[in-house]
């Protein structure tokens, strides 16, 4: 696994170095694409190996606006240590466990146009997976309203309410489907010149249970170190008030089976390299 590490730390560091020297200015176009890639890793007699990505396009017309979002997070942890061999006298071996702790992936897609100048509608699709959350995939799809407050050079606030429907499939579990009630918050603000903070929150309300009311919010402050890279710090933050619940079947002379519940709230600390292209 070191080898490995070594050769994607020297990939991550080829990349960053060559595109924030060799990007020259381009003239204005109807697209922008903006790639995150984090990255942490240790080595040792506990190796682990963190990355994540992610990646948003957005394309531009006179009054409307096509985003496409997607995103990877994968966290494996190699543990190194020595095993008595019971079977032979004084043996000893050495064994790796790996361990994936942590393993998300999104694709998304938005549509939005302007009705007149602050009021607009949405159309979008997502899809979703979090194993370890008990999520083996998520599907969901809608639209709405949303209106932007104010759109200056210091700052920006719109919010968006909507319906969507989604479907789920949790790990081991047999899936469901319903209909729900969404609502969105987004705000910019310039710290300085080359810095801005942003929040993404986003409310869910399922209509057929409405104890399971879902919530995100990522918060993220990204600073230039050119007109290319940047770096970036994001918080994110899950919460689900109706976590998926699983039957575990007991080992030994047990025979009632066991429910385990997931936990509400997961968190999400990154910090990344952002390209512009």
């Amino acid at each position: 696994m070191t080898r490995s590490i070594r050769s994607t730390a020297a990939v991550f560091a080829t990349i960053v170095v060559s595109l924030g020297a060799a990007w020259a200015e381009e003239p204005a176009r109807p697209w922008t694409d903006m790639a995150d890639f984090g990255l942490v890793m240790t080595t040792g007699n506990s190796q682990n190996l963190n990355v994540s990505l992610s990646n948003k396009f957005i394309y531009k017309w006179t009054n409307a606006e096509l985003t496409i979002d997607a995103a990877a997070l994968r966290a494996k942890s190699t543990t190194r240590g020595p095993f008595v061999n019971d079977t032979a006298a004084n043996t000893v071996t050495f064994t790796e466990d790996d361990t994936v702790t942590a393993e998300m992936y999104t694709l998304g897609g938005k549509h939005t146009r302007k009705i007149r100048e602050q009021l607009f509608w949405y159309a979008g699709a997502g899809w979703m997976s979090n194993k370890p959350t008990g999520i083996d995939s998520r599907y969901g799809a809608g639209g709405g309203l949303g209106y932007q407050f104010f759109k200056t050079d210091l700052q920006t606030l719109a919010v968006e309410f909507g319906v969507d429907y989604t479907n789920e499939i949790p790990v081991g579990g047999d899936g469901s489907s319903f209909a729900g009630l969404r609502a969105y918050l987004g705000y910019l603000r310039n710290i300085s010149k080359t810095s801005t903070f942003t929040e993404d929150f986003t409310l869910s309300e399922n209509l057929s249970e409405t104890s399971d009311l879902r919530a995100k919010s990522i918060s993220a402050v990204t600073a230039s170190l050119s007109t290319k890279v940047a770096l970036k710090v994001s918080l994110s933050l899950f919460y689900d008030n109706q976590p998926v619940v699983v039957d575990v079947q007991p080992t030994g002379l047990a025979t009632e089976v066991a429910e385990f519940e997931y936990e509400k709230l997961d968190t999400i600390l990154t910090a990344a390299i952002v390209i512009n292209f």
